[in-house]
């Protein structure tokens, strides 16, 4: 993509990479969701590119090319990694987050960093899960055992990295997505051991969140909540609830969207994030638009 920086960094002394376009504004920092990467926010940047703004998307602790997590509780450490990262780009800062990313958006919003002027959370996780997603997760539970053997087979990488493609496709972008940006997340997957510890970081998030819920009550800043109406995922209805009786949230349903409203929506993700910051959210002209 024209316009892109790829940079290695280490924030709160955490190895991450960063992908980032140069413009005005304030600095939008992107946080992905669980098992993703800076990579799904690839057509959101484009169009921010497009659009002459500042973004950056880094790989989350745990995920893509970030550093390891310790086996300490997991929230806390996304949390500090989020505060070290805000105060690395340095205000005035829009935060924004997908899925995990969304959750670790509301935790930060609940305490305010002073640099962040505008929170944003997409499909936000904890405020409630669909119960197809439930099943499935206590059907994974169940499975455990099972899974424990699956997960020392000698299944080679290029297959385990295909799976990882079509999971992609079929879960979390829900319907046409960019073959080149489903391979990038099956790129994160080098074999079956990867699978084995993405269902340990899952099944310790969801006990942590199970815990300690996000409460939108406890907002002490604005949220912006950007949903699709298609997420067979994270229900909307709790935090449409939420929404209809605090003033801290607003709630934005983008229809014809699942639960990645990035890849399938980056046009009025980005009209949404640019308005947060009080700038005009003026679509490129014709000559500035790809094939244009």
């Amino acid at each position: 993509m024209t316009g892109l920086l790829t940079r290695q960094l280490v924030v709160g002394g955490v190895r991450t990479r960063s992908l980032e376009t140069r413009g005005t504004g304030p600095t939008i920092v992107l946080l992905h969701g669980f098992s993703d990467s800076a990579d799904t926010w690839r057509p959101l940047l484009a169009e921010l590119g497009r659009r002459g703004r500042q973004a950056v998307a880094v790989d989350m602790p745990g995920f893509g090319e970030g550093g390891p997590l310790e086996r300490a509780p997991l929230l806390p450490q996304l949390d500090d990694f989020t505060a070290a990262l805000v105060d690395h780009v340095g205000g005035p800062v829009v935060l924004a987050g997908n899925s995990m990313g969304g959750l670790t958006v509301l935790r930060a919003a609940e305490k305010g960093l002073p640099a962040v002027e505008a929170y944003a959370a997409l499909s936000p996780a904890g405020l409630g899960f669909h119960r197809s997603f439930d099943r499935m997760d206590d059907a994974l539970a169940r499975l455990r055992p099972l899974l424990k053997v699956a997960y020392r087979a000698p299944v080679p990488a290029p297959v385990v990295r295909a799976y990882a493609c079509a999971f992609y496709r079929l879960r979390l972008a829900r319907g046409a997505v960019d073959p080149t940006l489903a391979r990038r997340y099956g790129s994160h997957f080098g074999g079956m051991a990867d699978f084995r510890r993405f269902g340990a970081l899952g099944r310790r998030l969801s006990d942590e969140i199970k815990a300690g819920p996000p409460d939108l009550r406890r907002l002490v800043e604005p949220v912006l909540l950007i949903w699709g109406a298609e997420d067979h995922i994270c229900d909307v209805r709790p935090a449409a609830a939420a929404a209809a009786d605090l003033h801290t949230v607003r709630l934005e349903i983008l229809t014809g969207c699942g639960h990645s409203a990035q890849i399938q929506r980056p046009d009025r993700v980005a009209d949404l994030l640019l308005a947060l910051s009080g700038e005009p959210a003026t679509p490129p002209s014709p000559a500035s638009r790809p094939g244009a």
